[in-house]
């Protein structure tokens, strides 16, 4: 048996999770103004110009392909802080993690008086 944490259809298939306590939803970590104006997988996926910053192995490379990212706007990192700075450098239009997440890293940022960032849920 595992936690109700990141359940996808392939796990289920393989796993027998319990009911769901809680859920968490996605979110992007864009540069301050949002200057793509994205909002969520599908505004990433009709700006073909957009790049997408995940962290390899994370749910949030299927979530994006299943919404019509394509490949080629997917850019797959090894290390938080290394989308981070790509979103900060514009190498990435937005990183995609979870919302909460995204949020407490936008807010620790802010608080070190670094470049600013901003999140937009999914």
């Amino acid at each position: 048996m595992n936690v109700p944490l990141f359940v996808t259809r392939e796990r289920a298939d393989r796993l027998a999770f319990s009911i769901p306590v809680w859920g968490i939803a996605d979110g992007f970590l864009v540069r301050t103004g949002n200057p793509k104006a994205l909002d969520s997988y599908v505004s990433l996926a009709k700006r073909p110009d957009a790049r997408l910053g995940i962290i390899a192995g994370q749910v949030q490379h299927e979530t994006a392909r299943a919404s019509g990212v394509s490949e080629h706007q997917i850019a797959v990192f090894e290390h938080q802080a290394d989308t981070l700075e790509a979103v900060l450098c514009g190498a990435i239009d937005a990183y995609a993690s979870t919302a909460l997440g995204n949020r407490i890293v936008a807010n620790r940022i802010a608080d070190s008086n670094s470049k600013p960032l901003s999140t937009n849920r999914k």
